[in-house]
């Protein structure tokens, strides 16, 4: 079942604070997974993701609790920085 122990928070990233950011990664990459953007001949890595994720977040406005815009993460929040790329 989806909605049962551990998965009942499934759709949990989509209603919170930066749920802009996380809808802009997903858009992203299922476009470049099935769309006209799609190549089939190429398999995807950790680092091309995370390239696609940086692209999506950068794009996407950072939303406060009322669902305002507010100002866009600092640099120190670059994905690449945290995982050490």
């Amino acid at each position: 079942m989806l909605f049962v122990d551990n998965r009942t928070h499934f759709f949990r990233p989509l209603t919170g604070k930066y749920r802009a950011q996380i809808v802009e990664c997903l858009r992203e990459l299922y476009a470049r997974l099935y769309s006209s953007m799609a190549d089939y001949s190429r398999l995807y890595n950790r680092e091309q993701i995370i390239e696609i994720f940086q692209e999506a977040i950068a794009r996407a406005p950072v939303l406060d609790e009322g669902g305002r815009m507010s100002s866009p993460p600092p640099p120190a929040m670059n994905v690449s920085r945290r995982v050490g790329y």
